[in-house]
């Protein structure tokens, strides 16, 4: 989503349960940005009862797995890189991705 806010929080949520249409339920656990909680995604919520969604600990990174991805991806693929343009750092950045295998998350979101 090219912002972060409500409306487009909702539409990722959208997504997420339009893919998981055979679970009964799923539960997201997500931080306390503004957005996340918001009278749109509280109604969103209301009105979708196989979404639930937990909050983690205000100010907790060491306990929300995708942090330690980010260090990751920084410290691998854009620390101390100058990219001449923004489309080059979006390249590795997506070749980061690309060549992550399921170990390798495992390991960084084990808490």
């Amino acid at each position: 989503m090219p912002k972060g806010n409500s409306e487009n929080f909702v539409k990722q949520l959208e997504l997420i349960l339009d893919a998981n249409k055979e679970k009964r339920l799923i539960t997201l656990y997500i931080d306390n940005a503004t957005w996340h909680k918001t009278n749109l995604v509280k109604d969103w919520v209301l009105a979708n009862p196989s979404v639930k969604i937990e909050y983690l600990p205000k100010y907790a990174p060491e306990v929300n797995p995708i942090e330690r991805h980010w260090w990751y991806l920084r410290k691998t693929t854009t620390q101390s890189v100058l990219f001449e343009t923004a489309d080059q750092c979006w390249k590795a950045i997506k070749n980061h991705f690309a060549n992550l295998y399921s170990e390798q998350i495992v390991r960084l979101c084990q808490i």
